[in-house]
């Protein structure tokens, strides 16, 4: 999938982003699929940051659908971080993997 993204604006300690994704063939099928997103970051405190990102995947064809996300992230140590989000979509009838979720992840950074 080819892509192009970037960050469009920054406000103080705030960032705007942008991402857009392309596949000739979503899914492995004749369609094609472009996914495109809004994302936004604020750094609370030094080690404290929320985000979120509204996205819409679109088909050549059936199917498509918004997703979003929020959450936060704190760095507990220099290149270690823990994220927890919420992510969820405008389709839940595609089936559980399109559920909604909170996630907590961890993050290092080499």
């Amino acid at each position: 999938m080819g892509s192009q993204a970037g960050r469009f604006d920054a406000i103080g300690r705030r960032a705007l982003g942008a991402a857009v994704f392309y596949s000739p063939d979503g899914f492995g099928a004749a369609d094609e699929a472009v996914y495109y997103e809004v994302n936004a970051s604020y750094p609370a405190t030094e080690k404290l940051s929320f985000s979120g990102a509204l996205g819409r995947q679109a088909y050549d064809g059936p199917g498509d659908y918004t997703t979003w996300n929020a959450g936060a992230t704190w760095a507990f140590m220099p290149r270690l971080a823990a994220d927890l989000r919420y992510h969820d979509t405008s389709e839940h009838g595609f089936g559980q993997l399109y559920d909604s979720r909170a996630v907590l992840s961890l993050k290092a950074t080499f």
